[in-house]
């Protein structure tokens, strides 16, 4: 390529670290959309500029910019909030998220094989902690009814998916680069909520006198991925332009599955008949991403689109569990078998924009960024534990060369409107072992958010 730029404009991130304490976070679906400190900087508009570690998941093509050998460290903090309120005639509640922000660490190296540019990444893509107000055991039922409205909708949630993955990048003349990137996923899901297990007409539907907890975990080790990238810098135009395709096999998690008392009550009593396991197919991505960057003197211009789909048998998993169940005090036993998890998904897309700035030729970027990005998880679906909702991300960055070490900084806050799910809305029910009643645990007002900062420091040596 006849126009690749130099380190200055590579680490576009934020100034103002000091603000970004509490947030929104995942857009498009369970995984960030924001990946490393350039991509939180610009809103995630790097399909056509990306040429680090983060590259071997969005374009494999953009390390051909440079055969310099680099290292890179970095990390994320990302904090996503959620809040609930139920339905207005309940005179609920606003149900805040209290989980900590997650760190999300990154190392990558990138060095020349003669014509071919190398490269391998350990990187965290996704990695969601939710933990709402929980009862305490045995705490009083009316106290319970009243203050922990989402209860059956979710009160912890965890997913978290670790990725190993190195790629190869080539020059084709001088403005063709062509990338492919494979490595592997290990994922990580837990969710715990409360059910129901009684009968409605004998005893009051929703009464916490009726209440267990419900836990499941799974793991699924080694979920292959794979990415083709191009980037094009036409010599006649001061454009470039980039296209990738991201590929990803659903992942199949293999744990146990856990029932618990939430009172003294001798009924309904938890069981267990032989080996205790749950089983969870988890819909993973596929990505389509194209960008096209224009090239000033003192200033560059990126646009990108993003579209993500998922296989139909992954959108809304469910938790296929064996050897729990419930005793209720007639003698009837209902087993936990089918329980749809909360984690549902659909079809999405993004639209993103980013300008950089030279401040300091050679020296000092600064960015800022913008997306739009629609709702990964459909209204029907959303619940107290989880859901991804339309939203709008802006960023500002910071990218500083000093002697072959480029230093990073990124922000970005996402803001995403309420959604106010009403009666007859949700498919999000209340969880019930036995044939005797079941209710909507979906229905209310969500509001979600998400905050960002990252800090990369690479080093390059020709």
């Amino acid at each position: 390529m006849t126009r690749v730029l130099g380190p200055a404009p590579r680490i576009l991130s934020v100034l103002a670290v000091a603000i970004a304490t509490q947030g929104t976070a995942i857009a498009g679906g369970l995984d960030f959309d924001l990946v490393g400190a350039r991509a939180i900087g610009r809103a995630g508009t790097t399909t056509v500029s990306g040429d680090g570690g983060a590259a071997l998941i969005t374009n494999p093509a953009g390390m051909a910019r440079s055969s310099s050998l680099r290292l890179q460290i970095g990390a994320s903090l990302h904090d996503d909030d959620a809040r609930f309120r139920g339905p207005a005639e309940t005179e609920s509640p606003t149900v805040a998220d209290r989980s900590s922000p997650v760190l999300a660490p990154s190392a990558a190296l990138q060095g020349a094989l003669g014509p071919v540019v190398l490269g391998a990444a350990l990187l965290e893509l996704g990695h969601l902690e939710r933990l709402l107000p929980t009862p305490a055991f045995g705490q009083p039922p009316e106290e319970v009814e009243r203050f922990f409205p989402h209860r059956y909708g979710g009160l912890q949630l965890s997913y978290r998916r670790r990725v190993a993955v190195a790629g190869a990048a080539l020059r084709v003349g001088e403005w063709l680069g062509l990338g492919l990137s494979a490595g592997g996923s290990s994922i990580e899901v837990r969710e715990l909520r409360r059910i129901w297990a009684g009968f409605s007409g004998r005893d009051d539907l929703g009464s916490p006198t009726r209440d267990l907890d419900l836990g499941m975990s799974a793991r699924d080790r080694l979920v292959p991925f794979a990415t083709a990238g191009l980037l094009a810098a036409p010599p006649s135009l001061p454009v470039e332009l980039a296209a990738s395709l991201s590929w990803s096999a659903d992942a199949f998690l293999d744990g146990v599955v856990a029932v618990t008392r939430t009172s003294d009550a001798r009924y309904p009593e938890p069981m267990t008949d032989g080996a205790v396991a749950a089983e969870l197919r988890l819909g993973m991505p596929i990505t389509l991403r194209t960008g096209a960057r224009y090239l000033g003197d003192r200033f560059l211009v990126e646009v990108g689109a993003d579209l993500t789909w998922l296989r139909t048998a992954g959108k809304l998993p469910t938790w296929r569990a064996s050897g729990a169940a419930v005793l209720d005090e007639t003698g009837e036993v209902g087993a936990i078998d089918n329980v749809p998890s909360l984690l549902a998904q659909r079809n999405h897309s993004a639209l993103r924009a980013a300008v950089d700035f030279q401040i300091v030729p050679g020296l000092l970027w600064l960015t800022g960024g913008y997306a739009r990005t629609s709702g990964g998880t459909g209204r029907a679906h959303i619940s107290p534990g989880f859901g991804d909702v339309a939203g709008h991300t802006v960023s500002l960055g910071a990218e500083g060369t000093w002697n072959q070490i480029t230093f990073a900084l990124g922000l970005a806050r996402r803001v995403s409107p309420s959604v106010t799910v009403a009666t007859g809305e949700s498919e999000v029910e209340m969880q019930n072992p036995f044939p005797g009643g079941t209710a909507s645990a979906g229905e209310g007002r969500h509001g979600r958010a998400h905050d960002a900062v990252g800090l990369t420091i690479e080093v390059a040596w020709e």
